[in-house]
């Protein structure tokens, strides 16, 4: 906001049934917050899947949120798909990166579940979290939780958090 010289970007999809939820192609949340004053920067991008029944997703399931400031930075993506089954057919990635003067924390955080089913995803599995290195915090994270099976089809799941340059 204006008033207190933050940059700040939100982007948050919430896709809630009582039954099925079917997208034939991909689900896309950025957020990229870009400060230049001491009010430092927030990006946020949050994607919350809740279905009764089935989840099926055919494309691939993209988060990402990059705080750019001069003085502190906060990035969180975060994708919370849940259902009574899961059906993913392609991939799902966080991205997260706070980039400012100290303090900064970056969070890419993904969590699939069925609750009463099985999670299935085709593609591959990838949260990455990077803040520069002055008093940081970098967390990244991958939850898969099925009342039934769980299926990877993809390269090995990888959960990546780096402080530092580069």
């Amino acid at each position: 906001s204006a008033s207190s010289g933050k940059a700040n970007a939100a982007a948050i999809a919430n896709l809630v049934a009582g039954a099925n939820i079917d997208i034939a192609g991909n689900i896309a949340l950025d957020a990229i917050a870009s400060g230049s004053n001491a009010g430092g920067g927030l990006a946020k991008a949050l994607l919350t899947v809740d279905a009764g029944d089935l989840a099926s997703i055919g494309g691939n399931i993209s988060v990402t949120a990059n705080a750019h400031a001069a003085s502190s930075a906060l990035a969180n993506a975060s994708a919370n798909i849940g259902a009574g089954s899961l059906l993913l057919l392609g991939d799902v990635t966080g991205r997260a990166t706070a980039i400012g003067g100290r303090a900064d924390h970056a969070f890419a955080n993904l969590a699939m579940s069925a609750s009463t089913g099985a999670v299935t995803v085709n593609g591959d599995i990838g949260a990455f979290a990077v803040a520069d290195a002055a008093i940081d915090a970098a967390n990244a994270s991958i939850a898969i939780i099925a009342n039934g099976a769980i299926t990877l089809n993809g390269a090995d799941p990888v959960a990546s958090a780096r402080i530092g340059p580069g």
